[in-house]
């Protein structure tokens, strides 16, 4: 794949209702992208190198063209490690993420820094937001649209980044 990004639809038959459960074996996987399992019914968006099944329920037995599809994400290193001027945070910043918003807190003395920022990146690495940051934790939501976002957070050249999927309201 040439793309940074890259749907393709996966299409099941189910003949029996009740809870069903898929299996992806990426033994053999080396890509230069990320593999996503997305379920446009429920929301659920499942990075499949990390974990390799995902249970549903069928509530209508027969063929479903459009209830799944894997996503493929090119993967980005330049936002997501530090530069050569920069030094990685380590547990000085932490950037947790629950239901479009995200967490970021930092130490004191790097909350206090005046260039002190928290970006939000798309996977293909367009800067979407940027905050400043006022004290140790910052809050922030994220744009109302499925996709794989960079959290980048920033203070005196120490940097921290995190991917963080969001699946839409």
């Amino acid at each position: 794949m040439n793309e940074a990004a890259r749907t393709i639809p996966l299409s099941v038959r189910n003949r029996i209702a009740g809870e069903v459960t898929m299996t992806f074996d990426l033994g053999y996987y080396y890509g230069q992208h990320a593999p996503y399992l997305e379920d446009r019914e429920t929301g659920a968006f499942i990075n499949l190198l990390h974990e390799n099944t995902y249970t549903y329920t069928v509530s209508e037995t027969g063929d479903n063209h459009d209830r799944f599809v894997l996503n493929f994400y090119l993967v980005s290193t330049d936002l997501e490690t530090p530069g050569a001027d920069e030094t990685d945070a380590g547990s000085s910043i932490s950037i947790k993420s629950l239901s479009g918003k995200v967490l970021v807190s930092m130490s004191p003395e790097l909350a206090q820094a005046e260039n002190a920022m928290v970006e939000v990146y798309t996977i293909d690495g367009r800067k979407v937001d940027a905050l400043p940051v006022r004290s140790s934790r910052t809050l922030l939501f994220l744009p109302n649209e499925k996709s794989v976002f960079i959290i980048r957070a920033v203070a005196d050249k120490v940097v921290k980044s995190e991917r963080v999927i969001y699946s839409g309201k």
